[in-house]
């Protein structure tokens, strides 16, 4: 697999990036809500009432029976917005879809750095297990050269115990690498949403990055043009800003306008309408208006904390990166060859007698260690390269280019 599929089934399978695509739905939905015209569904009301009259009104002098007559009404009411709250309400649904988008788009290129240090580190430690169960191997074949010789009395029994003792040290650090290595591909076979069971290989040895500036100031800039949380803060400032405007709305009540059409007193047909105002007298929305301004200093004051963490970010990245440019300098492609050509030659010097087991081992140790520290280099080279594209907030598809075996 390559990193460009490894992403795909990460993203798709991860809860904490769908749990930020479902908030974004959210506010979807919330956008709908405030677009509607009008604050509540319109109120249809009504009655029916039978009206009864005096003897006294029944005809000439009173003689009469009792007129009746029957009294109805229809009366439709409906709240309206004023003040442009319904702009304003537009205007933070909007916010807070593009602080959420910001949220979302954070969220993935966490993910994606998390999947690729993953995916680098599987393989480093995939790499440091076999080149020490190379080493191992030799380290048996030199104890069993040491024996031979042994018996055969052209060394003493002493390099025999030599040899046991640094065939058991390879084993351990064998076994460690072992441990690591499962360990690594279980984590990340569980970010991808995968069986820990599951077998998956990768061709990815390395990654090379891109040309960048080397001085803290330049990249700062680039960060903060970049970062998808500089972004975030200056719209959580914003969407604040926009709560705090339409809290100072609610002070302007809403009309309620209707109309109604009524019979009344003997048959009497009377249309009209009417306005209904709610009148802001015990509740001045004071408190609110205070909540919303300390929520907008909050806000303000995250963004500065922000600031900070990216240009501690950088500071460390770029300082971790640059150190671990120049050791990977001091490691010769040559030089890495010649190792394996020297780990066989002293398998050779043993069996011909041209060396002493305890020289031998000794020296096996030595290239060993600087084996198994320029594959350790690499890794945490290429997790160093991440990690500096990760705060600057550059595009790991455009920055990163993936090296093969």
């Amino acid at each position: 697999m390559d990193l460009q599929r490894i992403t795909v089934c990460v993203l798709d399978s991860n809860p904490e990036y769908k749990i930020e695509q479902l908030k974004l739905k959210e506010i979807a939905g919330r956008k709908k809500v405030a677009s509607y015209l009008f604050p509540s569904n319109p109120v249809v009301g009504g009655y029916l009432a039978h009206r009864k009259g005096t003897t006294s009104e029944g005809g000439i002098l009173g003689s009469g029976p009792a007129p009746t007559a029957g009294n109805q009404q229809i009366i439709v009411t409906q709240e309206i917005f004023v003040g442009g709250k319904r702009a304003k309400a537009l205007e933070v649904a909007d916010e807070e879809y593009k602080v959420q988008a910001g949220r979302l788009e954070i969220a993935r290129r966490n993910i994606l750095s998390r999947i690729l240090s993953s995916v680098l580190r599987y393989s480093g430690f995939k790499r440091e297990y076999e080149e020490t169960k190379t080493l191992y191997e030799l380290a048996k074949d030199l104890r069993v050269l040491s024996s031979a010789r042994a018996k055969e009395g052209v060394a003493p029994s002493m390099d025999v115990d030599v040899a046991k003792a640094e065939e058991l040290r390879l084993w351990r650090v064998l076994q460690q690498a072992g441990r690591k290595s499962d360990t690594a591909k279980g984590e990340l076979l569980v970010l991808m949403g995968a069986s820990p069971e599951e077998k998956i290989e990768f061709d990815i040895t390395d990654l090379e990055l891109k040309e960048l500036p080397k001085d803290v100031s330049s990249l700062v800039k680039i960060a903060m043009t970049n970062r998808p949380e500089v972004e975030v803060s200056e719209n959580e400032i914003l969407l604040a800003t926009r709560k705090l405007e339409q809290v100072k709305l609610q002070k302007i009540p809403n009309l309620t306008i209707g109309g109604f059409i009524q019979n009344d007193g003997f048959n009497e047909r009377v249309v009209g309408a009417q306005v209904s105002l709610p009148v802001t007298l015990w509740r001045t929305y004071e408190g609110e208006i205070q909540s919303s301004v300390a929520i907008r200093e909050q806000a303000q004051e995250n963004a500065k904390v922000t600031e900070r963490l990216i240009r501690t970010e950088i500071v460390s990245s770029v300082s971790n990166y640059l150190a671990l440019h120049s050791e990977i300098e001091q490691y010769d492609p040559s030089y890495i060859k010649d190792l394996d050509k020297d780990l066989d030659l002293l398998k050779e010097a043993i069996r011909f007698g041209r060396m002493k087991v305890a020289d031998a081992l000794n020296s096996q140790r030595i290239l060993a260690n600087a084996k198994l520290n320029f594959i350790l280099s690499k890794t945490e080279f290429s997790l160093a390269q991440i990690e500096l594209v990760r705060s600057l907030g550059l595009s790991f598809e455009d920055h990163l280019k993936e090296i093969k075996q």
